[in-house]
């Protein structure tokens, strides 16, 4: 497993982790058996209600139209998950398509010849250094008001 894999996983022990896919890869075999897991496996990608610590898309929304496919993807970043992964065999989307949702793409060879898209709720908006008291006209008002 790859380092950046193997830190996220690490990062979601004690979370509920889904799989949506129609057989389990390989790959996975080794996150189902361990007993931190909390795997759960679901063919079908309409997902039951609550929260989940990671979403795992594996060659799911192929078989969906585009249009189904983003709304699909923006209520399980809405709704259901910080942490989402896609496995995709061959992209049916451009990459800025996945850019344009959030996603970066994750340079691993554990799911090859699968390209594997990550959207991280904790890295998708990064502080920006020129947001600060620095670059305000009033820093002393920087914490202070809300508006």
């Amino acid at each position: 497993m790859s380092t950046y894999l193997a830190q996220q996983q690490a990062l979601a022990v004690g979370q509920p982790r889904l799989l949506v896919a129609p057989d389990i890869r390989p790959a996975f075999a080794p996150w189902f058996a361990a007993p931190e897991g909390q795997w759960q496996h679901r063919v079908d990608p309409e997902l039951p209600e609550g929260r989940w610590g990671q979403i795992w898309l594996d060659r799911s929304l192929d078989t969906l139209p585009q249009a189904e496919a983003q709304a699909l993807i923006g209520r399980l970043k809405n709704l259901h998950a910080d942490n989402i992964w896609l496995l995709v065999e061959q992209p049916p989307w451009p990459l800025a398509t996945y850019l344009a949702l959030g996603f970066v793409q994750v340079a691993t060879d554990d799911f090859a010849p699968a390209r594997v898209y990550s959207y991280q709720l904790q890295d998708y908006n990064a502080a920006r250094p020129w947001n600060n008291a620095k670059y305000w006209a009033n820093p002393q008002n920087f914490h202070r008001y809300r508006w």
